[in-house]
């Protein structure tokens, strides 16, 4: 979004007090006179972060004939530059103020410079849209989430380091035992390992497989390890959530409460006492959730930052941020759905590496899966973009074969009812985790128990 396509502009005052043309005609003469700077002052600013025009116009040609491994100064520009424009440029590098110029800081200095033109353009052209009903609040919302985004310089961030250095960071992380988030269940940490730092983990089945239920047995889990998590509800609302926990925390109490019977508020003395305590042990337990509908990337990403600085101010770090799903995540400005997938997997992949964070992502199947005999997941089945598989780090499928069986059942009097009881009886209350990829170790297949009654998965 641009002001000037609003016709909006920021005052003169506003402008100039977000500019520095004396600093950006001083930066360019530093580097042609010294093209060995070129790439500091690259990696932080691009040529539109130039409040003057014509000098982002030089700064591209620099970089560009840099980057081609071509040495850069006033005479191998002259072409380039037409003779009024190299006689600008050829002043630049005559001023005694040049070579006082720090390249590193004056770049650092300009990005910062640009950045607040950016959002001031961004939230002014908001105000405008914001007065326009036209516009969905939540587009225009969106808008300025993005606009923090980019001044925050949350998108990018480079880190520069040596080989060696790359593995005493690595040593490092075994020392201080950081070696990912795991929930205590032995087929899920075996069968997917621990969901790293970085790392974007892909949870994904039909309905009805137990994602969400998994979810919150994995958030519970790794909480009570010690791991802080953050869980962003799409599809859930909170007391939905809620109830889930509870039911969760109390299938290992003493007093178990059935799903059911919290839901329709059919509680017995002793199960209220039982719920009332696992709030109490929840409220120690570095986990918080956020209630939401029609969430863009751009402010996600924004939910994650917010959050992370409120786990640290609390003593905790922020470990696992859980997405409850992936489908329901938008990307405005992408066209179609599958570009919007597409980029919904690319920035939670981003957000991971900028925060720090591992991701666990639920996302929903094709229904291609239940066409096959055996109803078995594959790679291909995840729904609307490949780029889903490529991000990922792990992709764990789950199957319950007992709920597609009990849909399938014969006639009670039949020949094929004995084998279909069979059946039953060997995946009953079994829920399979089929890990399809996992950068960091062996896929493969374990098995844990689904206790459908009481939305518990263990294992």
């Amino acid at each position: 979004m641009s002001v000037e396509s609003l016709h909006f502009p920021l005052t003169a005052d506003a402008e100039q007090a977000a500019s520095n043309v004396e600093s950006e005609a001083g930066l360019l003469g530093a580097l042609l006179l010294d093209n060995s700077k070129i790439d500091f002052a690259a990696d932080v600013l691009a040529a539109e972060d130039f409040s003057e025009q014509f000098y982002g116009h030089v700064f591209g040609l620099i970089t560009s004939e840099h980057g081609q491994g071509r040495a850069v100064n006033v005479l191998t520009l002259r072409n380039q530059l037409g003779e009024e424009g190299f006689k600008a440029v050829a002043g630049l590098t005559t001023s005694d103020v040049v070579r006082l110029v720090d390249v590193r800081h004056t770049a650092a200095d300009l990005a910062y410079l640009a950045g607040r033109r950016r959002l001031a353009a961004a939230l002014t052209a908001a105000a405008v849209d914001a007065s326009d009903c036209r516009r969905d609040v939540n587009d225009v919302a969106a808008d300025v989430e993005a606009a923090l985004l980019d001044t925050s310089g949350a998108k990018g961030g480079l880190i520069e380091l040596s080989g060696s250095r790359c593995i005493s960071k690595a040593l490092e992380a075994i020392g201080k035992h950081d070696r990912g988030v795991t929930c205590g269940l032995p087929a899920v940490d075996d069968g997917m390992g621990p969901i790293r730092r970085k790392a974007l983990a892909v949870v994904a089945a039909r309905p009805g497989m137990g994602k969400s239920a998994l979810a919150v047995s994995y958030a519970l889990g790794a909480a009570h390890r010690g791991h802080g998590v953050l869980i962003v509800s799409l599809e859930m609302s909170d007391t939905d959530i809620g109830e889930r926990m509870a039911c969760d925390m109390c299938f290992d109490a003493q007093v178990q409460v059935p799903y059911a019977a919290l839901v329709n508020g059919d509680l017995k003395p002793e199960q209220a006492r039982s719920v009332n305590a696992a709030a109490e042990a929840l409220a120690d337990l570095p986990i918080e959730v956020v209630d939401t509908t029609a969430l863009s990337v751009v402010r996600l990403a924004a939910i994650v930052r917010r959050w992370k600085r409120r786990f640290a101010a609390r003593g905790h770090s922020l470990d696992l941020v859980i997405v409850d799903y992936l489908q329901l995540l938008r990307a405005p400005g992408s066209s179609g759905r599958y570009e919007q997938i597409t980029e919904i997997s690319q920035t939670l992949k981003e957000i991971a590496k900028a925060n720090d964070v591992g991701v666990m992502a639920l996302s929903q199947l094709s229904r291609k899966v239940e066409e096959r005999p055996d109803k078995r997941p594959a790679l291909s089945d995840l729904r609307e973009s490949g780029q889903i598989e490529q991000d990922a780090d792990v992709v764990l499928f789950l199957l319950r074969r007992e709920y597609y069986l009990r849909k399938e059942e014969p006639h009670p009097h039949s020949a094929d009812h004995v084998e279909w009881e069979r059946l039953m009886a060997e995946c009953q209350g079994e829920i399979e985790f089929i890990c399809a990829k996992r950068r960091k170790g062996q896929e493969g297949i374990t098995k844990g128990a689904f206790y459908g009654a009481f939305q518990a998965v263990r294992g």
